[in-house]
């Protein structure tokens, strides 16, 4: 898979959220496809196609994916 738009992010450690934290904070607003009046539509999506959770925590990274949607008219 490759990225049209990356961007890296490092939160300082004064900022520590654990995986389950944020995964549930995540769970919150998951992607949907646009509705009939939204112009575009974001929410959190698995990093991977064969992970379940919008987080993937390894070492002392975690990876999250934002998907957005823009209706072309």
């Amino acid at each position: 898979m490759w990225f049209k738009q990356l961007s890296f992010y490092r939160l300082s450690k004064e900022f520590p959220v654990e995986t389950a934290q944020l995964a549930d904070a995540l769970d919150k607003t998951p992607f949907q496809h646009c509705g009939g009046l939204d112009w575009f539509f974001e929410g959190w999506v698995p990093p991977a196609a064969h992970l379940d959770s919008p987080v993937f925590a390894v070492r002392d990274c975690q990876l999250v994916t934002l998907k957005r949607e823009d209706k072309v008219l």
